[in-house]
This record gives structure tokens, C-alpha cells and sequence, in this order.
């Protein structure tokens, strides 16, 4: 999995089972109760669940662009724009689903929020106490440092 230094770094690690956060003992993890998050490394030494996760806060946001990949594997113009504007991105990986992007980024911690586009897409914006079911899959469009 190819995330980078600036997200590795963090103990704001959990494993998951499909999109519920678990501890690496295998309890429930919380996305505001950091006592149940670990390190990358804790989390990737671990088999519980089927993958793992990262939860919001920190400096550390996301912007969730759902339904934007179609079955051609062509982005959608809203999500191009979108990724166009937003600073201070660190990674972006193609989600769970296969359909969506998840665009990591440094940031204050602000409210989140859900712009619906045209098409059935969305962009939702967290930055605090939410949970990210990661893949680790580069986006083939994201280049480091652009």
C-alpha cells in the first residue's frame, strides 16, 4: 500500500471489516475516541477485519467524491475540477467501491459537508471525528506533489 509519510506517521490508524472501523484487538474503534486507533504499522500487522482505515482529525481531511469513476474508468469533469481546487492534497486513492475517489489532504478541522452533483455523484468534506475505509490503491491520475 502506497500511502505516504504524511499520513503513515499518524496513530490514527484502525482496521475495518468492510466500512466499520475495528481496534486490532478486533473491537469497535471510534472515530472520536482516539484510545482505539493504533499506528500503520500496529494496523498492517494485524489480520482482523479485511482491510483498514484512517480516521479524520489532526490536520488531516478528506474529500469523498462518490460515483464519480465510470465503468470506462473515465473521471467525472465535476471531480477533475474539484481535485483541481483543493491545497495541500498528500494522496488520492480510488475507494472501496471502485466508483469513487478519496482525496487526503492537510487542513484545518472544520464541520463536515455533501455537495450532491449531476449524475448522482457527491463531494463530501471531512476534516474531523469520521472515518475513511482505505484501499492504499493509487489513483492513476495522482501524481505526488501536484
Amino acid at each position: 500500500m502506497g500511502f505516504p509519510a504524511e499520513m503513515r506517521f499518524r496513530n490514527q490508524w484502525v482496521r475495518r471489516r468492510g466500512k466499520v472501523p475495528l481496534q486490532v484487538s478486533g473491537g469497535n474503534a471510534s472515530s472520536t475516541s482516539p484510545g482505539t486507533w493504533a499506528s500503520f504499522d500496529a494496523v498492517s500487522a494485524s489480520r482482523v477485519g479485511d482491510g483498514l482505515g484512517i480516521m479524520l482529525g489532526n490536520g488531516l481531511g478528506c474529500l469523498d467524491l462518490d460515483h464519480c469513476i465510470d465503468a470506462g474508468g473515465v473521471v467525472a469533469p465535476w471531480a477533475l475540477a474539484a481535485i483541481a481546487k483543493t491545497e495541500n492534497i498528500v494522496f488520492i486513492e480510488v475507494s472501496l467501491s471502485g466508483d469513487g475517489l478519496h482525496v487526503f489532504r492537510l487542513c484545518p478541522e472544520a464541520s463536515g459537508r455533501r455537495f450532491p452533483q449531476v449524475g448522482g455523484g457527491a463531494i463530501e468534506v471531512y476534516s474531523r471525528a469520521r472515518f475513511i475505509a482505505c484501499t492504499g490503491n493509487v489513483w492513476r491520475g495522482w501524481h505526488c506533489g501536484s
